[in-house]
Formats: C-alpha cells, sequence, structure tokens
C-alpha cells in the first residue's frame, strides 16, 4: 500500500513533468490531488493558481492565491504570482500593493522588483518603473527582458522631455 507521502511525493512528479509540457489544465488536477490530500499545502494552491493564470481564469487564481496566503501571509513568491495576476487584469495598482507586500517582507526579492517595475511602467509611470528596473538590474544585472524594458522606458521620457 502506498503511503500518503509516497503519494504526495508521485504527484509532485507529475507536477514537474506536466509543468515542463506547460500542460495546465492537466496541473490543476494534479494540484486539486494534492490539496485533497493535504489542504495546507501552501505551494499546491500557488501552483494552481500558476496554471490557472496560464489559462487566464484569473479570477479563480486570486482565490487560490487567498487559499495560498491564508495559510502563509508571508509567502512572496504566492503575493508576486498575485500582483501577476492583477497585472494581467489591468489591475495595476492592486498588483503594486501585493509586490509591495513581497518586498516588506524581502526588499531583494528580484521578481516582486522587476514587476513592480513591469506594473509602474503600464501605468505610464515611467520614472518610477525605471527606478525599480534599476533595483532589480542591481541584483540580477544580465535580465534582458528588464533591460530592455528599462531602455523602452528612457526612450519614452527622453522623448516626451
Amino acid at each position: 500500500m502506498v503511503s500518503i507521502l509516497n503519494k504526495i511525493i508521485i504527484l509532485w512528479n507529475e507536477f514537474h513533468e506536466l509543468y515542463e509540457k506547460e500542460e495546465y489544465g492537466k496541473i490543476l488536477g494534479i494540484m486539486d490531488k494534492i490539496i485533497q490530500i493535504k489542504p495546507t499545502d501552501q505551494y499546491a494552491y500557488m501552483y494552481k493558481a500558476y496554471a490557472l493564470d496560464e489559462l487566464k481564469q484569473y479570477d479563480e487564481a486570486i482565490r487560490c492565491l487567498d487559499a495560498s496566503l491564508d495559510i502563509d501571509e508571508n509567502f512572496i513568491r504566492a503575493l508576486n504570482i498575485k500582483g501577476c495576476v492583477f497585472t494581467h487584469l489591468e489591475k495595476y495598482e492592486e498588483a503594486i500593493v501585493c509586490y509591495d507586500k513581497a518586498l516588506k517582507i524581502n526588499p531583494t526579492y528580484f521578481r516582486a522588483l522587476a514587476n513592480k517595475g513591469n506594473a509602474f511602467y503600464d501605468l505610464g509611470r515611467l520614472d518610477e518603473s525605471i527606478t525599480y528596473f534599476d533595483k532589480a538590474l542591481e541584483i540580477n544585472h544580465d535580465d534582458k527582458k528588464i533591460s530592455y524594458r528599462k531602455g523602452n522606458a528612457c526612450f519614452i521620457l527622453a522623448m516626451l522631455r
């Protein structure tokens, strides 16, 4: 008979295979099974939310992230993904609140710094976006997406002045 721990390990291994293949619909089923076995697994809720976000099921993704954060309110990865979901909903101010919460816990969390810069960029608040892109690039100076986005913000500001 397979133990509960072994079942969870098998499910997480299935998840990793599906994640590599970007099979988000199947990931939902795996995460539901893990949550059924262990309802306090904040990672299962977070990865379910990630899959839902990829499937553009944003409201359900937010509910899963809230469940993850109910388990651990300081789970910065869930806060960051919640910010990304709000960004996909074009709720940039709400996204910034999520990134701020993550950065309060860890001021050098690269993804939250970069995503906060992106949210400011999308709001047209280019000076603020550059500030956060710079902070992110201090941590990971090789990130081409953030460098490119910062370059665009600088170019637009130069054109406007």
